[in-house]
C-alpha cells in the first residue's frame, strides 16, 4: 500500500502511471519503497540539469514536468526505504532493480507501457519509471 507521502507525490501524475505504483505497492516480498517525485516544475528540472541530477540537455524534454491535456506528469522516481528513511547508495541498487522488475511485470499485467529507467543503456536512472512518449505524447 502506497504511504501518505508516496500519495501526496502521485498528485498530479497520469492516472495510469499511479495504477501501476499502486499495484506495485500491493506485491509482498519487496524492498520498502516510496515514491519521492511526481511533478516537476520547468524551474526544477532545470536545477536538476545544471546540478548533475538529470541527464538530459533540455528540461522540455523531461517526463516529469506536466504536458498533455489535462496536463499532467508522466514519470515518477521512488527511493529505496532503509529503517523508513529514502537512500540512494550504490549499496541498494540490487533493491532498485527487484523493484524495477515489479514495475515491469505488473505494467504488462495492466497492458500500460513503462520504461524504467534501470534498463536504460546510457544513464542508469535506478529509481526512475515513465510512461512512454510514443504512448502517451
Amino acid at each position: 500500500m502506497l504511504d501518505n507521502q508516496s500519495i501526496k507525490m502521485l498528485v498530479g501524475v497520469h492516472p495510469d502511471l499511479k495504477r501501476v505504483a499502486s499495484a506495485v505497492s500491493d506485491i509482498k516480498g519487496l524492498p520498502g519503497w516510496r515514491v519521492t517525485f511526481g511533478v516537476r516544475t520547468l524551474a526544477q528540472e532545470q536545477y536538476a540539469i545544471l546540478h548533475g541530477y538529470s541527464s538530459l540537455k533540455n528540461p522540455h524534454d523531461c517526463r516529469h514536468v506536466p504536458s498533455g491535456k489535462p496536463p499532467v506528469s508522466h514519470a515518477i522516481d521512488i527511493s529505496v526505504l532503509i529503517n523508513g528513511k529514502p537512500t540512494w547508495a550504490n549499496q541498494y541498487i540490487p533493491a532498485y532493480i527487484k523493484i524495477g522488475e515489479a514495475f515491469q511485470q505488473v505494467s504488462k499485467e495492466l497492458n500500460i507501457p513503462i520504461r524504467s529507467g534501470y534498463l536504460w543503456m546510457t544513464f542508469k536512472d535506478y529509481g526512475h519509471h515513465e510512461l512512454p512518449i510514443a504512448n502517451y505524447p
